[in-house]
Protein backbone atom coordinates (compact mmCIF):
# COMPACT_ATOMS: atom_id res chain seq x y z
CA UNK A 1 0.00 0.00 0.00
CA UNK A 2 3.00 2.31 0.75
CA UNK A 3 4.01 1.84 -2.86
CA UNK A 4 0.78 4.33 -3.85
CA UNK A 5 1.36 7.22 -1.76
CA UNK A 6 2.21 9.87 -4.09
CA UNK A 7 4.09 13.04 -2.66
CA UNK A 8 3.77 16.12 -4.62
CA UNK A 9 7.39 18.00 -5.67
CA UNK A 10 8.75 21.31 -7.17
CA UNK A 11 10.32 19.53 -9.98
CA UNK A 12 10.91 22.85 -12.72
CA UNK A 13 11.80 26.40 -12.36
CA UNK A 14 10.36 28.83 -13.71
CA UNK A 15 13.49 29.97 -15.99
CA UNK A 16 12.83 26.09 -17.32
CA UNK A 17 9.66 26.38 -18.13
CA UNK A 18 9.58 29.89 -19.74
CA UNK A 19 12.86 29.04 -22.05
CA UNK A 20 10.77 25.39 -22.81
CA UNK A 21 7.29 27.37 -23.91
CA UNK A 22 9.13 30.04 -25.31
CA UNK A 23 10.68 27.33 -27.51
CA UNK A 24 7.64 26.26 -28.77
CA UNK A 25 6.09 29.31 -29.82
CA UNK A 26 9.03 31.14 -31.59
CA UNK A 27 9.72 27.60 -33.68
CA UNK A 28 5.69 27.78 -34.36
CA UNK A 29 6.31 31.74 -35.43
CA UNK A 30 9.63 30.87 -37.06
CA UNK A 31 8.16 28.26 -39.26
CA UNK A 32 5.04 30.95 -40.05
CA UNK A 33 7.33 33.92 -40.87
CA UNK A 34 9.38 31.62 -43.27
CA UNK A 35 6.37 29.94 -45.05
CA UNK A 36 4.75 33.06 -45.39
CA UNK A 37 7.94 35.77 -46.27
CA UNK A 38 8.05 37.51 -43.86
CA UNK A 39 12.15 37.14 -43.63
CA UNK A 40 12.31 40.30 -41.61
CA UNK A 41 10.58 38.93 -38.99
CA UNK A 42 11.74 35.79 -39.10
CA UNK A 43 15.31 37.42 -38.72
CA UNK A 44 14.35 38.87 -35.50
CA UNK A 45 12.66 35.57 -34.07
CA UNK A 46 15.73 33.73 -34.84
CA UNK A 47 17.82 36.27 -32.92
CA UNK A 48 15.87 35.26 -29.97
CA UNK A 49 15.56 31.92 -30.46
CA UNK A 50 19.35 32.09 -30.52
CA UNK A 51 19.47 34.26 -26.98
CA UNK A 52 17.04 31.92 -25.59
CA UNK A 53 19.28 29.09 -26.81
CA UNK A 54 22.64 30.33 -25.26
CA UNK A 55 20.59 30.60 -21.95
CA UNK A 56 19.34 27.44 -21.86
CA UNK A 57 23.49 26.34 -22.45
CA UNK A 58 24.58 28.23 -19.54
CA UNK A 59 21.06 27.55 -17.31
CA UNK A 60 21.90 23.50 -18.05
CA UNK A 61 25.51 24.02 -16.46
CA UNK A 62 24.57 26.62 -14.02
CA UNK A 63 20.71 26.65 -13.37
CA UNK A 64 18.77 24.27 -10.88
CA UNK A 65 19.56 20.74 -10.52
CA UNK A 66 17.23 19.52 -12.58
CA UNK A 67 17.93 21.72 -15.55
CA UNK A 68 21.43 20.91 -15.73
CA UNK A 69 22.54 18.65 -18.36
CA UNK A 70 24.68 16.05 -16.11
CA UNK A 71 21.60 15.13 -13.98
CA UNK A 72 19.68 13.68 -16.94
CA UNK A 73 22.01 12.74 -19.55
CA UNK A 74 22.72 9.05 -18.69
CA UNK A 75 24.22 6.32 -20.44
CA UNK A 76 23.54 3.09 -22.65
CA UNK A 77 22.80 1.07 -20.33
CA UNK A 78 19.87 2.94 -18.13
CA UNK A 79 18.54 4.27 -21.64
CA UNK A 80 18.08 0.73 -23.07
CA UNK A 81 16.43 -0.62 -19.64
CA UNK A 82 14.73 2.78 -19.27
CA UNK A 83 13.18 2.04 -22.70
CA UNK A 84 12.15 -1.34 -22.19
CA UNK A 85 10.53 -0.81 -19.22
CA UNK A 86 8.41 1.91 -21.04
CA UNK A 87 7.45 -0.35 -24.11
CA UNK A 88 6.13 -2.83 -20.90
CA UNK A 89 4.40 -0.22 -19.32
CA UNK A 90 6.59 -0.64 -15.98
CA UNK A 91 8.20 2.63 -15.39
CA UNK A 92 6.78 4.26 -12.33
CA UNK A 93 6.41 8.29 -10.98
CA UNK A 94 9.69 8.50 -9.72
CA UNK A 95 11.89 10.79 -11.65
CA UNK A 96 12.92 13.52 -10.36
CA UNK A 97 13.21 15.77 -13.47
CA UNK A 98 13.87 14.10 -17.40
CA UNK A 99 13.76 10.62 -17.56
CA UNK A 100 16.81 8.98 -19.61
CA UNK A 101 15.05 8.84 -23.11
CA UNK A 102 13.82 12.74 -22.36
CA UNK A 103 16.84 13.55 -21.39
CA UNK A 104 18.52 13.25 -24.95
CA UNK A 105 15.72 14.22 -26.50
CA UNK A 106 16.12 17.73 -24.44
CA UNK A 107 20.14 17.52 -25.76
CA UNK A 108 18.98 16.27 -29.32
CA UNK A 109 16.68 19.21 -29.98
CA UNK A 110 18.49 21.73 -28.45
CA UNK A 111 21.75 20.92 -30.87
CA UNK A 112 19.32 20.51 -33.74
CA UNK A 113 18.19 23.81 -33.12
CA UNK A 114 21.65 25.45 -32.95
CA UNK A 115 22.57 24.14 -35.84
CA UNK A 116 19.28 25.54 -37.68
CA UNK A 117 20.09 28.99 -35.65
CA UNK A 118 23.66 28.41 -36.65
CA UNK A 119 23.17 27.92 -40.18
CA UNK A 120 20.72 30.77 -40.69
CA UNK A 121 23.34 33.19 -39.86
CA UNK A 122 24.97 32.63 -42.67
CA UNK A 123 22.54 32.04 -45.27
CA UNK A 124 22.45 33.89 -48.82
CA UNK A 125 19.13 35.01 -50.13
CA UNK A 126 18.62 33.99 -54.22
CA UNK A 127 18.95 37.95 -54.46
CA UNK A 128 21.13 39.16 -51.52
CA UNK A 129 18.58 41.27 -50.02
CA UNK A 130 17.82 39.43 -47.13
CA UNK A 131 20.42 37.26 -45.86
CA UNK A 132 21.69 36.38 -42.67
CA UNK A 133 24.61 38.90 -40.46
CA UNK A 134 27.03 36.60 -40.38
CA UNK A 135 26.87 35.34 -44.47
CA UNK A 136 29.56 38.16 -45.71
CA UNK A 137 31.83 35.92 -44.39
CA UNK A 138 31.31 33.66 -46.99
CA UNK A 139 31.10 33.77 -50.37
CA UNK A 140 27.82 33.47 -52.24
CA UNK A 141 27.67 30.56 -53.59
CA UNK A 142 28.38 29.13 -49.92
CA UNK A 143 25.94 30.91 -48.44
CA UNK A 144 23.11 29.59 -50.97
CA UNK A 145 24.13 26.15 -50.13
CA UNK A 146 24.46 27.04 -46.31
CA UNK A 147 20.45 28.71 -47.16
CA UNK A 148 19.25 25.23 -48.71
CA UNK A 149 20.57 23.00 -45.75
CA UNK A 150 18.61 25.57 -43.33
CA UNK A 151 15.61 24.10 -44.74
CA UNK A 152 16.41 20.64 -44.95
CA UNK A 153 17.35 20.89 -40.86
CA UNK A 154 14.32 22.36 -39.86
CA UNK A 155 12.28 19.67 -41.51
CA UNK A 156 15.20 17.49 -39.46
CA UNK A 157 14.11 19.58 -36.88
CA UNK A 158 10.35 19.17 -37.13
CA UNK A 159 10.51 15.51 -37.28
CA UNK A 160 12.27 15.35 -33.83
CA UNK A 161 9.43 18.06 -32.81
CA UNK A 162 6.83 15.47 -33.97
CA UNK A 163 8.90 12.99 -31.85
CA UNK A 164 8.75 14.04 -28.51
CA UNK A 165 5.35 15.04 -28.98
CA UNK A 166 4.25 11.72 -29.36
CA UNK A 167 6.09 10.71 -26.94
CA UNK A 168 4.51 12.70 -24.30
CA UNK A 169 1.12 11.55 -25.81
CA UNK A 170 1.75 8.18 -25.14
CA UNK A 171 3.16 8.62 -21.17
CA UNK A 172 0.25 10.59 -20.87
CA UNK A 173 -2.71 7.87 -22.90
CA UNK A 174 -0.75 4.52 -22.71
CA UNK A 175 1.45 5.00 -19.54
CA UNK A 176 -0.80 7.09 -17.29
CA UNK A 177 1.47 9.76 -16.94
CA UNK A 178 1.17 13.71 -17.23
CA UNK A 179 4.22 15.26 -18.62
CA UNK A 180 2.46 18.38 -19.78
CA UNK A 181 1.34 19.93 -16.43
CA UNK A 182 4.47 19.56 -14.31
CA UNK A 183 6.15 22.05 -17.18
CA UNK A 184 3.77 24.53 -16.79
CA UNK A 185 3.30 24.36 -13.00
CA UNK A 186 6.78 23.28 -11.47
CA UNK A 187 5.40 20.29 -9.68
CA UNK A 188 4.82 17.01 -9.66
CA UNK A 189 3.38 13.93 -8.58
CA UNK A 190 5.70 11.29 -7.71
CA UNK A 191 6.20 7.48 -5.07
CA UNK A 192 6.85 8.28 -1.87
CA UNK A 193 9.14 6.21 -1.89
CA UNK A 194 11.33 7.55 -4.79
CA UNK A 195 11.00 10.40 -2.61
CA UNK A 196 12.65 9.57 0.03
CA UNK A 197 15.29 8.48 -1.58
CA UNK A 198 15.55 11.39 -4.09
CA UNK A 199 17.45 14.25 -3.18
CA UNK A 200 15.26 17.40 -3.51
CA UNK A 201 15.93 19.87 -6.37
CA UNK A 202 18.31 22.68 -5.59
CA UNK A 203 16.91 25.58 -7.10
CA UNK A 204 19.20 28.77 -8.52
CA UNK A 205 19.16 32.09 -7.53
CA UNK A 206 17.82 35.14 -9.05
CA UNK A 207 21.20 36.25 -9.18
CA UNK A 208 22.73 33.48 -11.49
CA UNK A 209 19.14 34.19 -13.30
CA UNK A 210 20.16 37.67 -14.26
CA UNK A 211 24.19 36.45 -15.13
CA UNK A 212 22.49 33.95 -17.67
CA UNK A 213 20.46 36.98 -18.93
CA UNK A 214 23.25 39.17 -19.83
CA UNK A 215 25.15 36.35 -20.99
CA UNK A 216 22.73 35.32 -23.91
CA UNK A 217 21.45 39.11 -24.76
CA UNK A 218 25.68 40.15 -24.72
CA UNK A 219 26.08 36.99 -27.24
CA UNK A 220 23.50 37.61 -29.17
CA UNK A 221 24.09 40.73 -29.68
CA UNK A 222 27.94 40.56 -30.77
CA UNK A 223 27.27 38.05 -32.94
CA UNK A 224 24.47 39.73 -34.80
CA UNK A 225 26.05 43.05 -35.02
CA UNK A 226 29.44 41.78 -36.36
Amino acid sequence: MASTLRAKIKIWDLPTRLAHWLVVLLLLALWATAHFHMLNWHDRLGYLLLALLIFRLYWGICGSSTARFGSFLRGPRSLINYACASLVRKTQHMDIGHNPIGGWSVLILISLMLLQVGLGLFSVDIDGLDSGPLSTFVPFDLGRRIAHLHHTVFNVLLVFACAHIAAVLYYLIVLRRNLITPMITGSAEILETARERASNPIFASWQRLSVGIVIAVALTSAIVLL
